[in-house]
Order: C-alpha cells, then structure tokens, then sequence
C-alpha cells in the first residue's frame, strides 16, 4: 500500500507538473539544471509493465521493449552523472553550462524515434496511452479528495475545467517557441520564468480552491512553487 501511494505520488507529481513546465521550459530555465522534486529526475513514461503491455497489444515487439528498457537504463545514468555535476557548480558556471548545452533537445519519444528504436507512429500510439493512463490516476486522487471531503464535487469539475484549459494554453504555446529561434526562445523563458507558479496556487488565485485546500492537496499532489536559487 505505502509503495502504492509514493507511485501515485510520483506520477501526479509529474502530471501537475508539467501543466506549467514543459520540457522546452525546463531547458532554459534559470536554474533548471536543479531539480525541486525527485520526481522531476526519472522519467515515468515506462516501466516494465508498460512495455510488457504495450509488447502484448502489439504496439512494439519483444525486440523494441528490452531496446527501450536498455535506452532508459542508459538515459537514467547520464542525467544522473550530469546532474552531479552541475549540482557542485557556482551559480555562474551553471548558468554558461546551461546556455552553452542546453539546445532544444527532444523529448524521450522523439528520442526513441531518431534512435530507430520506435516509429513515430508507435511513439504516438504510446503517448495517448500513457496519457488516459495518468489521466485515470490524476482523477483516481481526486474523487478520493472529495470523498474525504477536502474538496467538494462542484471543486473537482472546476478543477477538471481549468486543468483542461491550462492544457489547450501550454498546447499553443508550445507551438509559438517551437516557431522562436534559439535566441528568442532563450529570452522567451528568461523574461517568463519568474511569473511561473506551480497548479495549486493558481487554483488558489483562480478561487477554484483555498490556502487550506491546497495545503492539504499539496500531501498527495507534491508540487512546489519553482523559486530562483542562489
């Protein structure tokens, strides 16, 4: 049960989270080479039941899943070591690195697919998969909210409305820096990323939820406001 309870942790972490940063938005980040949760350093699109499952809908073979398997394997370990050491860095050497390495880089699918490991088909076909199944794990929490009465049901489909809208918003945007060159999509984020803040607290101001509600949702929804460091 407590193994149960950390995985729907992690994954709603991860959901919530990426409402407000997508990876392009990570990558020039002022400190994004810091992350604020261990969530946001392993990557939950696979596991091996997911591939297990996705070998046994036929969506990839046998061959592609223990490749995918291998590929994470080696991905999980070099942003391990990368993270090392950026983290013993001055805030200046950080912030050169940052800038000299961190390019537009694809996200784990476009990855899958230039290695030839997947088609962009099947990368498609996965996605949508892990998306109603995330989807199902977000709501999963938060009925189980209005069912201890943290929040009421008329909460949960406002929630639901403004999660969709913030959605449909990331979904242009990232559109519009995907247009940007590198230079406008660098200054994009440094004249952005202070406004951030995390899902809860717009809820907050949105007055969809209270400062209570959110401190109770922030215990099975662990996202914190993104702060400048150093």
């Amino acid at each position: 049960m407590e193994k149960r309870n950390l995985a729907v942790k992690i994954v709603t972490a991860v959901i919530v989270g990426t409402l407000l940063f997508p990876p392009t938005a990570r990558a020039y980040s002022p400190n994004g080479a810091k992350p604020h949760h261990k969530a946001s350093v392993k990557h939950k699109g696979f596991n091996k039941p997911d591939l297990q499952r996705f070998v046994d809908e036929k969506i990839i073979t046998q061959e592609q899943a223990e490749k995918i398997e291998a590929f994470l394997k080696k991905r999980a370990e070099e942003k391990k070591a990368e993270l090392e050491k950026i983290k013993n860095m001055s805030k200046e050497e950080r912030e050169n690195y940052i800038r000299e390495n961190y390019k537009t880089r694809p996200d784990i699918f476009g990855d899958l697919v230039s290695s030839k490991i997947i088609t962009s088909e099947q990368a498609q076909k996965i996605k949508e998969i892990i998306s109603r199944h995330h989807g199902d794990i977000l709501q999963e929490v938060l009925k189980n909210e209005v069912s201890k009465g943290t929040i009421s049901q008329e909460q949960l489909d406002k929630i639901n409305e403004f999660v969709k809208k913030k959605k449909e918003e990331l979904k242009l945007e990232k559109e519009k820096i995907k247009a940007m060159s590198e230079a406008e999509r660098k200054a994009y984020w440094q004249a952005n990323y202070k406004n951030r803040t995390d899902i809860l607290t717009e809820l907050v101001n949105s007055g969809i939820i209270t400062e209570q509600q959110k401190e109770e949702l922030s215990k099975v929804l662990p996202i914190h406001p993104h702060k400048n460091e150093r």
